[in-house]
């Protein structure tokens, strides 16, 4: 089964990032299902760390046993490949499991060049929300 994530996308500085700190907040104080707060930048250095250190299995255990993935600045996807392969399989794991992703990008997934097809039809998938700037 697929997960149908929430994608807020919006230009830098319409509170994206401060919608998605809240709702890790909140998780976090809720104290309840695993949570997975990152970054492409950050998630493809503990990826790659991982490799590293032998540790792959427990990167991929522990990123696909989260109920909550928040995935921020999710337009950097495209030069992650490896990355954005871990995270079709999260998706995936987080909707058999009843999980929920949100993903922050500046602009439409569908229009990122670079994000691989599995990823890109997962996120497509999803709900897309438009965010827009107020002043």
């Amino acid at each position: 089964p697929e997960i149908h994530p929430l994608v807020l996308r919006g230009p830098e500085g319409c509170g994206k990032s401060h919608l998605l700190s809240a709702l890790a907040e909140s998780a976090r104080a809720r104290r309840g299902s695993p949570l997975a707060a990152t970054d492409p930048g950050r998630l493809s250095r503990r990826l790659g760390l991982s490799g590293k250190a032998g540790t792959l299995a427990e990167f991929r255990a522990w990123l696909r046993s989260c109920r909550l993935l928040i995935l921020d600045q999710a337009e950097r996807l495209p030069s992650k490949t490896k990355t954005q392969a871990e995270l079709v399989h999260a998706l995936d794991s987080l909707g058999s499991a009843g999980g929920v992703a949100v993903l922050a990008f500046r602009e439409a997934p569908g229009g990122l060049k670079g994000l691989g097809e599995p990823l890109r039809s997962r996120l497509q998938g999803g709900l897309v929300l438009q965010i827009d700037a107020t002043h």
